[in-house]
């Protein structure tokens, strides 16, 4: 059993207001939300409001550009405020990408930016960059976070469930109260 499995079952089995799923994609891992306690504390299920789906004309933007598109459909399809929380800004301003997206998952659009921005690394000879979201909500109001931030470049399985364990770093997609609100993701190394 891989440590990403222990950790969830750990979490589950914690007492914890909500329930979590992962699965792993090429080179991520995405952590959702499965389900969450209602007023009474029995749990209900609940799908990620990254799984919305957004559309972006083709051209070239800048990550910050596209990471605030992307949060701003879906806050508009969930009727719910989406803010850009914590992000690295010179990366958000700096990198630039062509891209398109046609009714698309937003999961799959803000996975796809990530990556993208690394082209224009790679042929520069810069190291690539690694970035991860945890979206997250406030239990008492209808506002959500997004948060972005840079992964260490070597995540080998005792620091995934470390981290999954101590409710920090790449599997960090609870709310303040541990209510879950989106999906997160780590690209695994080859």
């Amino acid at each position: 059993m891989h440590q990403r499995d222990l950790a969830m079952a750990a979490y589950a089995a914690s007492g914890n207001r909500a329930a979590f799923s992962y699965t792993e994609d090429n080179e991520y891992i995405h952590v959702m939300p499965k389900a969450v306690a209602g007023p009474v504390g029995v749990l209900r299920p609940i799908e990620s409001i990254l799984n919305s789906r957004v559309t972006i004309p083709r051209g070239e933007y800048s990550l910050g550009q596209i990471v605030s598109s992307v949060i701003a459909q879906v806050g508009n399809q969930a009727g719910t405020t989406i803010a850009l929380a914590t992000f690295p800004t010179n990366t958000f301003s700096n990198s630039t990408l062509m891209e398109e997206a046609n009714n698309e998952p937003a999961k799959l659009v803000l996975m796809r930016a990530f990556d993208e921005i690394n082209n224009s690394r790679y042929v520069a000879g810069v190291s690539p960059i690694r970035l991860y979201w945890a979206l997250t909500y406030t239990a008492d109001g209808p506002q959500y976070f997004f948060n972005v931030s840079t992964a260490s470049e070597a995540f080998d399985e005792p620091t995934i469930a470390r981290r999954s364990r101590l409710g920090a770093g790449a599997h960090n997609v609870a709310g303040s109260d541990g209510i879950p609100a989106g999906a997160g993701f780590v690209k695994l190394p080859r």
